[in-house]
């Protein structure tokens, strides 16, 4: 991915595409539901609040990146740092499965002379510990909290302990494996290697050199002292607690007398259905999949409010923030490119 090159026409391309989507499920979401877009109904300090919280909530995802990176021995300033969060989250939400925002902070983090490696390591690391939190924490807060889901989903309680128990012994094996990958990894290449040259030789030297870096990544990070790891575990606990308090905080203030529990249940099922959605920053699978669990527990008159709410302070915010952050970083490469070319002459 060349920044420089970029087609800043592109991007607002997806961006119209994005809010089409999102626009249409909403609309859609209105007609199903009966939800009412009425803002008359939210707190005017709501707003304020929620605006504050975006800017922590910013803060937060810079940080656990920046200790991440840190353990890896890459320094950032922390404008730098808040530049590289809302530009991944802005390309994170205008490509399919909220997969692009990790390249663009591999090429800005390698834009300041760090090696391309120990950018591809911070981003696995950052991805990885997300889903550790994310898929250890989920089936034991469903687990207790499943009856507030409703009577549908009760038939998934026996499975959340396999879920949880696999994905355990699967972290375990990872943990392990990378103290002792290089062996097997190597031979496995030189196998690769010796076979007749084809399309699918080319295939699965990429997937097998895609493992190596990751488990390269993992041993690096291993290594370091045991407190920047449990520092990097815990600002990403925090942020993602955070992000889930949103929710919260907006349906307890438009007068609803509902468990902190059980909309973070709702929440985080929610979240986890975002991760499937194949449109740019899953829009439509978010709003869609939000709307349906919470009419369980908000009524129609203030479901279109949350659900807006949800998503303006925790996406739509931060992508426009993103979008112009990134056309400085593209103006600014284009500009170093240039000056290069005209030396180099």
């Amino acid at each position: 991915m060349k920044l420089e090159k970029i087609s800043l026409k592109k991007y607002v391309l997806l961006i119209f595409l994005f809010v089409i989507v999102t626009a249409g499920t909403l609309i859609a979401l209105d007609k199903a539901l009966h939800m009412d877009l009425d803002f008359s109904l939210v707190p005017h300090r709501l707003w304020l609040i929620l605006l504050a919280m975006m800017f922590i909530y910013i803060v937060l995802d810079a940080t656990r990146f920046y200790v991440i990176l840190d353990a890896l021995d890459i320094h950032f300033t922390a404008r730098e740092m808040l530049s590289l969060t809302v530009i991944g989250t802005c390309v994170s939400n205008l490509t399919p499965f909220l997969a692009g925002g990790s390249i663009a902070q591999i090429y800005l983090i390698h834009q300041k002379n760090v090696n391309t490696g120990d950018a591809i390591a911070g981003t696995i690391i950052k991805a990885m510990l997300a889903q550790v939190f994310f898929f250890l924490s989920l089936p034991i807060i469903l687990y207790f909290n499943i009856d507030t889901l409703g009577f549908e989903f009760e038939a998934y309680r026996s499975v959340l302990p396999v879920i949880f128990i696999g994905f355990l012994l699967w972290i375990i094996f990872v943990v392990v494996f990378s103290f002792f990958y290089q062996k097997p990894i190597d031979k496995l290449k030189n196998k690769l290697a010796q076979r007749p040259d084809s399309k699918k030789k080319e295939m699965l030297i990429k997937v097998v050199n895609e493992i190596d870096v990751s488990l390269s990544a993992l041993n690096r990070f291993f290594r370091v002292k045991p407190i920047k790891i449990l520092k990097a575990m815990f600002f990403t606990a925090l942020h993602f607690m955070f992000v889930f308090s949103f929710s919260v905080v907006i349906i307890l203030s438009l007068g609803y007398n509902l468990s902190p529990g059980d909309i973070i249940t709702h929440q985080m099922l929610s979240q986890f259905i975002m991760y499937f959605g194949f449109t740019p920053g899953a829009s439509g699978f978010a709003e869609g999949g939000f709307a349906y669990l919470f009419s369980n527990l908000v009524s129609d008159t203030h479901l279109g409010v949350v659900v807006f709410l949800w998503r303006f302070f925790t996406v739509y915010l931060v992508m426009g923030i993103g979008f112009v952050a990134l056309v400085f970083e593209v103006i600014k490469v284009r500009r170093k490119v240039g000056q290069h070319e005209r030396i180099s002459r």
